[in-house]
């Protein structure tokens, strides 16, 4: 549900995750998850007080309530549309009170991932999960191995001699405003989910070729798209990146995620 050894140790995931898969319960709503993720994190700082203290409690919670809603997904009692109005509802609140700026990312990946595959196979549980750092966003066989991110996306793989470096062959990027992120959240929260596929669809855009994303990316506007920024290699955003990107795909300089998929 979320790239959370970012902020816990893989020791403390790994335990959280192996505590939920010991219960013996049917995570069919989210009252059910909730009550349980608050179980599981209570038991843990009682016995494990040292490796899991109070401070951090709403990280926590955050990724118990992520294994018990996979659990409930995975084992076909918890409705797709249910579990991904948990995860958007769980991202906003990380944004907003944990300053996770990855929060939206997690959920962006997971919606593009759902517009990618096929209708039949909309409600595959492994669609619904952000991949571990280290793995490739998205394999398909149609378009091939792809990163995904949004705004100021970090190029994790990148170095100095080659920004694009990394073992995928392309891109999906798009750009979104407060406002944007905020219909999305309520389109999810509201289980309008195929709204909010559609919704970052048609903010998004399609590269099978990573290098052909960097240079339409440094050619977009004045300025390069892509720079070292922090000792990380970044996409470049601001207000003017985001309108520049808006108006290429609505003068047709670059042809939308949803407009591809809808061909």
């Amino acid at each position: 549900m979320g790239r959370y050894e970012n902020a816990l140790s893989t020791l403390q995931v790994r335990t959280i995750i192996a505590a939920v898969a010991l219960l013996d319960v049917d995570f069919t709503d989210k009252y059910i998850i909730e009550d349980n993720a608050f179980a599981v994190v209570n038991s843990l700082q009682k016995t494990f007080p040292e490796d899991f203290p109070i401070i951090n409690s709403r990280r926590y919670i955050a990724c118990a309530l992520a294994a018990c809603a996979k659990k409930g997904v995975q084992t076909n009692v918890l409705p797709v549309a249910e579990y991904i109005g948990m995860l958007s509802a769980t991202k906003e609140d990380n944004e907003s009170n944990l300053y996770d700026f990855g929060a939206f990312g997690d959920l962006y990946e997971v919606l593009i991932r759902c517009a990618l595959v096929k209708v039949s196979n909309f409600y595959r549980s492994t669609a619904l999960y952000v991949k571990p750092m280290g793995e490739t966003d998205i394999i398909s066989k149609k378009y091939g191995r792809l990163e995904v991110g949004h705004n100021g996306k970090t190029l994790t793989y990148g170095t100095l001699f080659d920004y694009m470096s990394g073992d995928y062959t392309g891109m999906i990027y798009g750009v979104f405003s407060k406002e944007d992120k905020k219909e999305v959240y309520r389109l999810c929260q509201e289980h309008e989910f195929r709204k909010a596929v559609e919704y970052v669809s048609s903010y998004s855009v399609l590269w099978t070729d990573k290098y052909q994303f960097q240079k339409d990316i440094d050619s977009l506007s004045r300025g390069k798209g892509i720079t070292k920024k922090s000792g990380c290699i970044q996409v470049v955003y601001n207000e003017s990146k985001y309108n520049t990107f808006v108006d290429a795909l609505e003068n047709g300089r670059f042809t939308s995620l949803y407009d591809l998929l809808n061909e």
